[in-house]
């Protein structure tokens, strides 16, 4: 009895994946497919539904005797080994993606990448008559070959590329903590069904937990687009203001100087002028990309609220301690800067104003008064620079 339902069981956890998976979809759409990193993220869920579907084709399809009922098991095995690591290869994809947004780092790539899928593409298609990964006996029953633990590295290959795009060393400065967080809790439920697999023959587990991970993905991503820029990744002005009320709530308690540091980009309207928005649009990652560098090891809060302004909340001693901050950024951006062709530099004008201090005693008072501050050392610079002329 318990033989006969467990088929049942299985295809239930099939169906319930499925439909985990396209209520994504659906969702998905209603949002648009624009962005290169929603159709990396649509490549994972659709090779789910994928594993998904093959999955729940086996179990209907292994120790039954009817005409082609065995070569289409053996087609569907043969897809499911194929597929497999492909799921893992798409979540490499979207995590490079994620850190760089860099599509011709992609490209570059790509042969690096497709490497281990071919072959195990051409290990599982050769199973179909040499039975390495996966054979079928008399009774038409699936069994494993014994190479099927060579498909499983290829798979673990691309899990652990993953794990190591996401804690190398460049990827620091462009994640923020909780960003590198879900990106590798999002391989946690998926390595409970793979353990659960390989310790028990037969149990599947693994592409349920894998929907799963994937739910648990989008609706961080989805809360993170609710309150962050779409070009940079920063926050936006509406979060920035919540996080002030929170933290100022802390800051009178503590006793502690909160800061926030006014940035505003020179001349960003004579590079779009002159060489596109586009390019414009590069300025201001540039710019993003900077301050994650700078600010990660304290935790300060970035916000982009404007146009070509940032803000930046942060803990400091003293006002000297706020502008080696200002100091570092320059000093980060000029270093980006050199290592980037394009025929534009990066600049930045910076003003800055105390919570609590002259009034400053929400959002919109601490961002006047570092704004004034902002224009006034912006105003000193020029006349400067004019009176050297």
């Amino acid at each position: 009895m318990a033989e006969r339902l467990f088929p049942i069981l299985y295809l239930e956890l099939d169906a319930v994946g499925l439909a985990i998976l396209l209520i994504v979809l659906f969702s998905q759409r209603r949002t648009g497919h624009g962005s290169a990193d929603q159709r990396y993220f649509n490549a994972l869920v659709l090779s789910d539904v994928a594993m998904l579907a093959l999955d729940a084709a086996m179990w209907l399809l292994d120790g039954r005797a009817f005409p082609l009922a065995r070569a289409l098991l053996s087609a569907c095995s043969a897809a499911y080994y194929l597929v497999t690591p492909l799921v893992a290869c798409f979540w490499l994809r979207y995590c490079d993606y994620r850190i760089y947004r860099d599509d011709g780092r992609l490209r570059r790539r790509r042969l690096a990448y497709g490497v281990p899928f071919l072959l195990n593409a051409a290990l599982c298609v050769s199973s179909v008559w040499t039975g390495a990964v996966f054979y079928l006996d008399a009774a038409n029953v699936y069994h494993r070959g014994p190479w099927f633990w060579a498909h499983g590295v290829v798979t673990l290959t691309y899990v652990l590329w993953a794990l190591a795009v996401i804690w190398r060393k460049s990827a620091a400065g462009r994640l923020t903590r909780r960003e590198r967080t879900y990106l590798t809790l999002f391989m946690a439920p998926p390595a409970v069904g793979v353990v659960v697999q390989w310790m028990f023959y037969g149990v599947t587990m693994l592409w349920i937990m894998v929907a799963v991970s994937i739910l648990f993905i989008y609706i961080n991503v989805q809360n993170q687009q609710i309150f962050s820029d779409p070009l940079t990744g920063l926050n936006n002005r509406r979060r920035f203001s919540q996080y002030l009320e929170m933290r100022a709530q802390a800051i009178q308690s503590e006793g502690r100087r909160l800061y926030a540091l006014m940035l505003d980009l020179d001349r960003l309207k004579h590079i779009n002028d002159t060489y596109g928005h586009a390019a414009g649009d590069r300025a201001l990652m540039r710019m993003a990309d900077a301050l994650k560098r700078v600010c990660a090891e304290r935790n300060d809060f970035l916000a982009r609220i404007g146009g070509d302004e940032f803000v930046l909340l942060c803990l400091r001693e003293s006002e000297d301690e706020v502008r080696q901050t200002v100091d570092r950024l320059r000093d980060c951006l000029e270093a980006l800067n050199a290592l980037n062709d394009e025929p534009f530099a990066v600049a930045f004008s910076a003003g800055w104003a105390e919570f609590g201090k002259a009034g400053c005693v929400n959002a919109e008072a601490v961002l006047t008064a570092a704004d004034r501050h902002m224009y006034a050392i912006k105003s000193s610079h020029e006349r400067s620079r004019s009176q050297r002329r």
